[in-house]
């Protein structure tokens, strides 16, 4: 049974609790025996003191389920206000919000002016609220409010790499969380299947150069990204004209502590790592994530599935992960060298310890035929819808997601 999280500030005693929740949990006082134990257990973990939910909670026989417990974590939640992450408080007079340009299932991102920069940015803003998604389990408060907490620590820790976005700011008020970032126009690497019919493999190779030098990047600071994807990957041409990729949404990233694995599901269950649907993974289920993509490039489409994935079940992916070839006999594959293929088979190993590690995967002979020299990458130009921090809205492409 997963422990419900909570973030209050509360007084009073078990009379005053109940008189927030609903009636047919309040009247069965003594199943707040099994919510205690799971919000002081959750709130233990979190590192946070239990002394003041235990002047709400006075313990008594019985047990409590999962949802009656949450529902009373909520209920006090709803009285008192989602709570803080800590940032500093959101002045609109600094903004004039232009366009919505994207949204996802994790928030909201629009063009806005900044007049204390004097120039557009990105603005991704996130709701303290937790709501509920068809076929989903909304997020306990405390879980969601450390994960937005979270995405904020690890973009700005990894601010020290030219392939991440620029964070400006990082606001907060009473409801949303705002991250305030460089606004790119250029689109990302999702344009190349609306630009281009076919990806050459000296402009997958560079492409996918910058991917894995941005991953070992994150992996030297001890982050997995974890949602490896086209529509992640922002264009910016900078001065001299040659374009590079930047890394964008770190709302799946999270800090990885040597020799302790990771088991939360997070991303685009298409990109998933077959350990990732094991819940027991670490920095390789980034590589393959990058292998699907490559696959991706340079066949127009994902193994196994065409772009209708998004009608495919999680638990069909999971399955075809997990057991089927990667399959090289679709059209797209007819014209690649066997160079090419031997790097998709090395970032594709299911074994997550034979899978080429990312020295390995830079060092491949594929990666060195191709190496990028003074020329530019040809990356097509594309709406500045595709900027910032999120799916296009005109984008079809398989969407990140939580699934626990």
């Amino acid at each position: 049974m997963r422990a419900p999280g909570l973030s209050f500030t509360a007084q009073g005693n078990v009379s005053t609790v109940k008189a927030t929740l609903p009636t047919d949990v309040a009247g069965g006082c003594n199943q707040l025996s099994g919510a205690f134990h799971h919000v002081t257990s959750k709130l233990s973990s979190l590192g946070r003191s239990t002394s003041t939910c235990r002047a709400v909670f006075r313990p008594s026989a019985g047990k409590c389920s999962f949802k009656a417990s949450k529902r009373i974590c909520t209920a006090i939640y709803d009285s008192q206000g989602p709570g803080t992450v800590g940032w500093q408080a959101f002045d609109p007079s600094r903004y004039v919000f232009r366009q919505l340009v994207g949204k996802g299932g994790w928030g909201i991102v629009h063009r806005a002016y900044d007049a204390k920069l004097g120039h557009d940015v990105a603005i991704k803003t996130q709701t303290k609220w937790p709501r509920n998604e068809p076929g989903k389990r909304a997020p306990c408060p405390e879980i969601l409010l450390q994960r937005i907490r979270d995405e904020g620590e690890l973009i700005q820790l990894l601010q020290g790499s030219e392939r991440v976005v620029t964070l400006h700011d990082k606001f907060e008020d009473n409801d949303n969380c705002y991250l305030v970032t460089e606004l790119l126009e250029d689109g990302d690497l999702e344009s190349l299947f609306r630009a281009k019919e076919q990806v050459s493999e000296m402009l997958a190779a560079q492409i996918m150069e910058d991917v894995l030098l941005f991953l070992q990047y994150c992996h030297e600071k001890g982050v997995c990204y974890a949602d490896v994807k086209p529509a992640n990957f922002l264009v910016e041409h900078g001065v001299s004209g040659q374009p590079r990729l930047k890394a964008t949404d770190f709302g799946c990233a999270q800090a990885i502590t040597r020799g302790e694995p990771l088991s939360r599901r997070c991303g685009t269950p298409s990109y998933f790592a077959p350990e990732v649907f094991q819940r027991k993974y670490g920095l390789e289920a980034d590589v393959w994530s990058a292998g699907i993509m490559l696959y991706r490039l340079l066949s127009g489409r994902l193994p196994w599935f065409d772009d209708s994935v998004q009608h495919v079940s999680p638990a069909r992916i999971q399955a075809l992960v997990l057991t089927a070839q990667i399959p090289f006999d679709s059209p797209g594959w007819s014209c690649r060298s066997e160079a090419c293929k031997d790097f998709v088979r090395g970032l594709l190993e299911r074994d997550p310890r034979a899978r080429l590690s990312l020295e390995q995967a830079l060092d491949h002979r594929w990666m060195s035929m191709h190496r990028r020299s003074d020329s530019d990458l040809l990356l097509p130009t594309a709406n500045p819808a595709s900027a910032n921090n999120i799916i296009p809205i005109s984008v079809n492409s398989p969407k990140s997601a939580r699934l626990g």
